[in-house]
């Protein structure tokens, strides 16, 4: 508990000494707060969270999910300060406050005890995001981001909802537990078995599965990159953390009624994804579809979840979250220099700035699943937790995963192989301190921990 209100009295005190004019110390006091947050998850004992156990509880999986989720955020901090080292934002203070209040929010999807704590996290994580995705005024493009974001994550709260309404009918519960225990039964009522269908649809919107996608690379590409990567990382992780939670609850997943729902969601997800991916001309929308596809991957955990594969589940999202953090970070510091975010603005970025650049490209092989990187084990992992008679998913996932090395290297083409003359700008501009902190420990990260990848997986036990 004392994470979630540390981390709100900074976003509190972020809030006030931005109004009070201490404008310059809003960012560092932001990543100072997030790591005392930190070392407090690392030091508190689960024990602790007792006295609110039929609420929020902070078990082991949670304290993962949660120590991902601040790492992830200081990241992004350290993006942002970046890019105030070379422009003002008047409203910074109010952008870090509002992140760190959505955090807080994930924080509740990793711990909830009963369905009413998992639909206060939904909503304390995505309305700060609705504001943040179109808080550039006077950009079309992130006033249309923000108005998508706010419909179809309103349309997609709705639905959750009502199925978990139809789920505290059947049930007449809302503690989780007392839930799982009623679907580990042969049978079921038609009304709970719809209320965990609904609650299943709502989620496929937050986690961008196809057909449920529609927003996500029009949000992408309008919001402000360096909270586009927020969204793209932290909200990606809350989402399936409380997706996956929620799923194991629901009892035997070969007869849940998600169960043929989710066989075909993940196929169109995977497919349609990885093929609209190839055709994309600018980088952060590809991303969007790369970020999709993963979702199809990691929909695939939901097919056999056991206490092993929630370690490779875990392992999956942080190549994921670290990779995309690494990229987003080269879009930032084209964008700071006047670049396009197509794949145009990547070209001779490789000669004018090689370190920063083989970090990006370090983050470029483990999203495509090449070896020697979190992204080869992640995927390594999800084809051992698929069944034999599941060789289907298989053959989908080296399929897609060879695809996806097309448009990956699309980027790494630009920065290595274009013989345009258009990085003129590139070569004039250092790139920021904190740029190459990110980048560095992004790519430093997926090689360490694609090479001893026991040490995260023991973390789980």
């Amino acid at each position: 508990m004392s994470v979630i209100i540390v981390i709100l009295l900074t976003a509190i005190l972020v809030l006030f000494l931005h109004i009070f004019e201490g404008r310059q110390w809003v960012n560092p006091l932001a990543i100072l707060g997030l790591s005392l947050s930190f070392i407090i998850l690392c030091l508190e004992n689960n024990s602790l969270w007792g006295e609110y156990s039929s609420m929020i509880y902070m078990t082991q999986f949670a304290k993962v999910f949660t120590g991902t989720a601040i790492i992830f955020t200081i990241l992004v901090f350290f993006i942002n300060q970046s890019r105030l080292k070379l422009e003002e934002d008047t409203n910074n203070g109010d952008k870090l406050g509002l992140v760190l209040f959505s955090l807080c929010g994930a924080i509740l999807l990793f711990t909830f005890t009963n369905i009413t704590m998992l639909f206060l996290g939904i909503e304390i994580l995505s309305i700060p995001l609705y504001v943040i995705a179109s808080s550039s005024k006077h950009d079309l493009h992130s006033n249309e981001a923000g108005l998508k974001y706010f419909l179809m994550g309103s349309f997609a709260t709705s639905i959750i909802l009502f199925g978990m309404a139809l789920i505290f009918g059947a049930t007449n519960s809302l503690d989780i537990m007392t839930i799982s225990e009623y679907y580990s039964q042969a049978e079921i009522s038609k009304m709970a078995a719809l209320g965990a269908f609904f609650v299943g649809i709502g989620f496929f919107f937050k986690v961008a599965a196809i057909p449920f996608h529609f927003w996500t690379p029009d949000v992408y590409e309008g919001t402000p990159s360096i909270w586009a990567t927020y969204m793209a990382t932290v909200v990606k992780i809350a989402s399936f953390g409380a997706f996956f939670r929620l799923y194991i609850l629901l009892g035997n997943v070969d007869n849940s009624p998600l169960y043929k729902v989710l066989v075909l969601i993940i196929i169109l997800t995977v497919v349609v994804g990885t093929l609209t991916a190839l055709v994309q001309e600018n980088a952060k929308r590809m991303i969007a579809y790369s970020s999709i596809v993963n979702s199809g991957f990691l929909l695939m955990f939901f097919l056999n979840p056991t206490s092993e594969i929630l370690s490779y589940f875990g392992l999956f999202l942080l190549g994921y979250g670290l990779a995309t953090i690494g990229i987003f970070s080269a879009i930032v510091y084209l964008e700071s220099i006047g670049n396009s975010n197509g794949f145009e603005g990547f070209e001779g970025l490789g000669k004018c700035q090689p370190l920063f650049s083989l970090g990006v490209t370090i983050c470029l092989l483990s999203l495509a699943g090449i070896p020697l990187t979190v992204g080869f084990l992640g995927k390594f992992y999800l084809l051992t937790s698929l069944r034999f008679d599941q060789w289907w998913m298989i053959l989908l996932v080296i399929l897609a995963s060879i695809i996806s090395i097309v448009y990956y290297f699309r980027i790494f083409n630009g920065m290595y192989f274009s013989n345009k003359k258009t990085a003129t700008i590139a070569s004039a501009t250092i790139v920021s301190p904190y740029l190459n902190f990110v980048v560095g420990f992004c790519a430093l990260s997926l090689l360490i921990i694609g090479l001893f990848p026991d040490f995260y997986l023991n973390i789980f036990q």
